[in-house]
This record gives structure tokens, C-alpha cells and sequence, in this order.
């Protein structure tokens, strides 16, 4: 249940039930007086640390310190924004694990690009993120459906061509681009803690295969007509069968070494 609805549920209770509302200020005084519950804004830096170093993940997070998960992609994304080195910490986590950057927004990435001043080959070399990567997810803006993300496309290719032609940008116009980011974009997430991996995502498609496999075995079928029936090959099941397993194996060493 997520903070809004718990308290509009509290809220409400309280206002039909004088005994419950009573009871429920009793617990709360008991609470506060025995909690051992953590201080937020002193222990949540090191949890988003945590988090985007693949130390723990956002699951753990919440059941262990009792915060809802969207709190926790609230802060993320909110101590992000103020500190670029945890997106350092997170872009290296991700580089030393086979460069899946499929958790970064690359538009929230982008906007806060924009937004402080640093060109393409900037961000690149801030961030340990190949030039060639940020200009495709740029690209990808002008084909989006979204009227706002092919906004987005011309505001960074006009800003990308001041900065190759070395072209003063002042702090009034600064200011002006942030203003207009913010009023189209808001609080714009630029990492996605609950978004499925690369892995993930390849995982269930090849289980989904595997599992119709099974099915039409099940049903007496024979290896060269499963694959007939699938408009597939004999070969590309075999090779699919050994890469979920191979994909599950890696699954099950990282969940051991971030302790999941």
C-alpha cells in the first residue's frame, strides 16, 4: 500500500470510529516511544548507495527499514539529481557488469544533462557512458510518440551544436532551458530501480519458448515437429535451452553476491 493511501485510510478511520481513533493514538505514542526506526535523512544516502551499487536492491531496502518502495525510488531519484556521483556509482556498477543500462531513463538522463550545462562528450566522459550510446538514445527522441520528447530532440541538438561551435551560453539562457525542462518534465526519474535487466527481460522470453517446448513434447510430439510447429529449428531450440540455463546460472551467482 503506498504512503497516500495508508493515510487517507487513517483519515478516514479516525473519523468514523472515535474507539479505533483512540487505540490508533495509543499505538502511536507507543511507537514513538520504543521505535528503533531510522533516521531517513541520515541513513537514506547510504541505502541509495547501496542500492545503485547492486549491494542491495530496493525490495530488501523496503522490507528491511519498513520504507515504501516508492519513497525509495522517490529519494533515488531525488538524490540524484542533487549529487552526480551516484550516478557515477551506479554508470561504473553497471559498466563492470556487462554495460545493461537498461534501468537508466536515458530521457531523465538527458534533461539533467542538459540542465547542468554539459555537452554530449561531457556527460560521456563524466559518466563512463560511450558518446555513440547517449547520441542513439538522443536519436530515439525525434521517433517518440511523445510531442514532449521530440521537444527534447531539438532542444538538445540545438544545444548540442552551441557547445561544438564553442558558443557562449549565458546564464540567463541557462536558466530559461531549466525553467522550460522542469515546467515539460518535472521530477523526471533518471534511474528506474523496479525496471526489468536486459537478463530479465531475456530470461522470460526464453522460458516462454521452453515452456511451449515442454507442451508440445508433453503431448507426444517429436523434436523436428515441435520445431516445425514453432518456425523454428532443431538447433535454435537445443541453443535456447542451454542459454536460460546459462542465464539463470549467472541470475543465481549475482543474487548470491548481493546477498538477495
Amino acid at each position: 500500500m503506498d504512503r497516500e493511501t495508508l493515510k487517507k485510510r487513517i483519515e478516514e478511520t479516525m473519523q468514523s470510529s472515535s474507539e479505533e481513533a483512540k487505540q490508533f493514538r495509543e499505538r502511536l505514542k507507543y511507537n514513538k516511544i520504543n521505535s528503533t526506526t531510522i533516521d531517513l535523512d541520515e541513513k537514506m544516502k547510504e541505502i541509495v548507495r547501496a542500492i545503485l551499487k547492486g549491494e542491495m536492491t530496493a525490495k530488501e531496502a523496503s522490507d528491511k527499514y519498513h520504507i515504501d518502495r516508492e519513497t525509495i525510488r522517490r529519494k533515488i531519484n531525488q538524490q540524484i539529481a542533487e549529487d552526480d556521483s551516484l550516478i557515477q556509482e551506479y554508470v561504473a556498477y553497471v559498466n563492470k557488469n556487462g554495460r545493461d543500462y537498461s534501468r537508466i531513463n536515458f530521457t531523465g538522463l538527458i534533461v539533467h544533462m542538459i540542465k547542468r550545462n554539459f555537452s554530449q562528450s561531457e556527460m560521456a566522459k563524466a559518466y563512463a557512458i560511450p558518446t555513440r550510446t547517449i547520441s542513439r538514445e538522443i536519436e530515439k527522441l525525434k521517433k517518440s510518440s511523445d510531442p514532449k520528447e521530440n521537444e527534447l530532440y531539438e532542444i538538445a541538438k540545438r544545444y548540442a551544436d552551441k557547445k561544438m561551435k564553442r558558443a557562449e551560453i549565458s546564464e540567463d539562457k541557462l536558466q530559461n532551458v531549466q525553467k522550460q525542462l522542469d515546467e515539460m518534465f518535472g521530477d523526471i526519474p533518471i534511474i528506474e530501480v523496479d525496471a526489468k535487466t536486459k537478463d530479465e527481460i531475456e530470461i522470460e522470453r526464453l522460458e516462454k519458448f521452453c515452456e511451449q517446448v515442454d507442451i508440445y513434447q508433453a503431448q507426444g510430439m517429436q523434436t523436428q515437429e515441435i520445431a516445425e510447429k514453432m518456425k523454428s529449428s532443431i538447433s535454435t531450440i537445443r541453443r535456447n535451452r542451454l542459454k536460460l540455463a546459462e542465464l539463470k546460472k549467472k541470475e543465481e551467482i549475482n543474487e548470491k553476491i548481493e546477498g538477495r
